[in-house]
This record gives structure tokens, sequence and C-alpha cells, in this order.
């Protein structure tokens, strides 16, 4: 496969040889004739082997005994479409067998490429980015001249395209150069000093005819600034509290968030986020803890932002919690389904009591004069939060909209959950 500019002209030369690979002379008083298949832009369809020469051009004494007697140039102007592939066919009659043979070009573009190998963007908030905790960021990568010009490993004089130059271009500054070393393909480097925050750099090369790349454009996030974590209260009567966290460049990664009471690691589960991030402006998100049970401990959290920024902060939490209301519901994530053959509601509940609770659970389902009571049953350890699966035993709910309170008692008959904020479901 032989790669020319788009549009541009590559010049033919067809020699002459045995089954061997071996040049061959015609005789010196012949002329051998060929043809070429019909395509767009040649110069001509038919030509010949001078007599002595093994070469069509015949323009140099290795491939003419006479080199005035050489056939001449023939031309082929490509297509001017990048990517078109064409296959000039060459065919004659030697030894009165005929012969064939041919070979496939393709048109490419002229302008130079360049890629980006390192720092590596990652998805972050949807967003591809380079995150870093420092404003000098090394970028390397590679970049070439274009395969349609001729390449030398050793010169960049004409006729040979070498990369001259790779630009820069902070946000909407102007372009800057890095210093490099001319090369058909060469691997780069520059470090580029960028503000903090949120900004993008784009790179390009350029090649010693002056063509320029396809531009590649980064965005980048600066940001040293570790994430500052405050409490909302020193006391709770619920089993629940908020920190709420801070970031200079919103730019908290919820996935790094650790919390601990007493010691002891609070689940995931029992974590629940609310609040929204700007990349690139001060931001605040408020981290919703349940699950804490009757103590005076060390509450501890801990996080970093997405660029490696990490904070912490602690705090004294007096947890009373009265046993009547020792239960709580995750109301927001109840969510109507199916159990086997069975039809009815999911919920999350949490246990805040100092000790294992062997529950029954109950959803209230309203709708108009209709009321239909769900039942499930569920032990949970001091702490745990687990998902229980209500029923009812008696009748299918009918499809439809329906107002659900929840409540717990334990198979003791004690009342062990506070009056929940009716949500809507639809079954």
């Amino acid at each position: 496969m032989t790669n020319v500019i788009a549009g541009g002209t590559a010049y033919i030369d067809v020699y002459l040889g045995d089954a061997y690979g071996n040049l061959v002379q015609t005789g010196l008083a012949q002329q051998t004739q060929f043809t070429f298949n019909t395509l767009p832009g040649l110069s001509v369809l038919t030509a010949y082997f001078p007599a002595g020469c093994w070469e069509s051009n015949g323009t140099n004494a290795a491939g003419c005994t006479n080199p005035a007697n050489g056939f001449g140039t023939i031309s082929w102007t490509v297509s001017s479409t990048v990517g078109t592939v064409q296959t000039l066919t060459v065919s004659g009659v030697l030894g009165g067998l005929p012969v064939k043979t041919s070979v496939s070009v393709t048109s490419v573009s002229p302008l130079p490429t360049i890629s980006v190998t390192s720092p590596s963007p990652k998805t972050v908030a949807s967003v591809s980015l380079i995150p870093s905790q420092t404003s000098a960021i090394v970028f390397q990568g590679k970049a070439a001249a274009s395969v349609g010009y001729p390449a030398s490993a050793s010169s960049c004089a004409s006729p040979y395209v070498c990369v001259a130059s790779i630009g820069y271009k902070i946000g909407a500054g102007s372009l800057q150069s890095a210093v490099v070393t001319p090369g058909n393909s060469i691997t780069w480097s520059l470090a580029a000093t960028l503000p903090v925050g949120l900004i993008t750099i784009t790179l390009s090369a350029t090649d010693s005819l002056n063509n320029v790349s396809p531009s590649l454009t980064y965005t980048v996030l600066v940001d040293a600034t570790p994430p500052v974590f405050a409490f909302s209260s020193a006391t709770s009567a619920t089993g629940s509290t908020t920190v709420t966290v801070t970031t200079t460049e919103g730019d908290f990664n919820t996935t790094t968030f650790a919390a601990t009471y007493n010691g002891i690691a609070i689940p995931s589960t029992s974590i629940t986020w609310s609040g929204t991030q700007t990349l690139g402006a001060s931001s605040t998100l408020t981290a919703t803890i349940n699950g804490l049970t009757t103590n005076t401990a060390t509450l501890a959290v801990s996080g970093s932002t997405y660029t490696g920024a990490s904070g912490s902060n602690s705090e004294t939490l007096t947890v009373t919690i009265p046993f009547a209301n020792s239960i709580s519901f995750i109301t927001g994530s109840a969510v109507w389904g199916s159990s086997g053959a069975a039809q009815g509601v999911f919920v999350p509940v949490v246990n805040s009591w100092n000790a294992a609770q062997q529950l029954t659970i109950y959803v209230t389902m309203k709708s108009g004069s209709s009321t239909y009571v769900l039942v499930g049953g569920l032990t949970l350890a001091s702490g745990q939060t687990a998902t229980v699966f209500c029923q009812d035993f008696l009748t299918n709910v009918p499809v439809g909209a329906y107002t659900v309170t929840f409540s717990a008692l334990t198979t003791a008959n004690q009342a062990v959950s506070a009056p929940t904020t009716p949500i809507t479901l639809t079954s």
C-alpha cells in the first residue's frame, strides 16, 4: 500500500524483471509495451520499456543502455478525497504470455498527527478531566508528519517533511510553542503552568511545510485545597446526623468519604448525599449519616477531592434515642416490586438502638376510602440497615397511586418508630 497526499501527483516508473526478481533489459532493437487500467488523473494509459531498458522512465544509466531512449515521466494525480483507495494495474505480454501487476494507493491528509500519552484523562462527574494538585503539568505524546510525504530518519531538508513544532494554548490565551527536536516522527514533552481551577489546554503539531494538525483539547482541574468538613450538631435524638463537605473547586469525590462512630466504620448504605457540585466553583454537599446508636463517642469523617487533596475532621457526638423512636425508615428508597409471586413494598429499615431488635414492619397504603396494610418482618443488629419486603397477605393491592406511611413494632408488641412523613407510591 502506497500513500499519496490527497489531490497530489505520484510519478510512476515501471520496472521489468524475471520471476526471481532480477531486473531484465529489453532487447537492444526492441521495446516492450504495457498498459495501465483507466484511472482519473493518469497522464498516459499506454507506455513501453524502450530498447535496452528495464525501466520505463530510463533517465539513468542503470536503467537503460542509452538513457536518452527512456519513455519519459508518467504522472498520476490521485483522488482529492482523503481515505480513497485506488488500485493501479499494469498489464502486458512477455514471451507470448500475459502478465499483470498492481499497486494500491491511498489518498491521505497532508496534515501531521499528534497524540497525548500522558497524563491520561479520567471520567469525573461525566466529564473527561485531567485532575491535578499542582499547576505545573508535564504533557507527553507523539507526533508525525503525514505519511504521504517523503520521510527520513536523519534529515529534515527538502524533499523530506518533519514535525517542526508543538503548539499549545491555555484557555483563551495566545499560542505558545514547546521546544522539540524536529523529526518525521517524534516523541514530545512540554511543561505547562496552569491556573488553579477548571481550564482547557489545546495542543497541535506543525510540520516543516506549515501544515497544522487537528488540535486536541483537554480539560484540566487544578486544585490542591483539601475539602472542609463541618458537623451540624453535637447531639442526635434520631440516630442521624449531617456533615457538610465544602470544596473550593466543586470536586469532592463522594466515593472516598469515610465515617466512623466509636471507632466502628459506618457502612456506605447508611450514608446518603444531597446537594450539587459545579466543577471549578465553590460547592457544598451534605452527607446524612443514619443508623447511629445510643452512645457518646467520636464521629470521625474523611475524604478527598478528585485531584487527591484529602481532609478530615472529628467531633464528640452524643446520640440519645428514645426506644420508641429507635427504628427509622429510608422512605426515599421505598419502591413497589415483586418478591417471587408476591407483590408489595421494599423499604430500607435502620436500627438505631444499642441492641438487636426483632421487628414486624407495617406499610399502610391509602387511596381515597381504600386502605391496605402490608406486613413484613426482619431482625436487625444494633446500627444495622436492611431492606424488608412487605405484602398484603389478605388481598392483592389494586393498581394505582397511594399515600404510604411506615411503622414498626417489636415482637413484644412495643412501638419503636416515630410517625413517618407520607410518600406516594404506585402499585
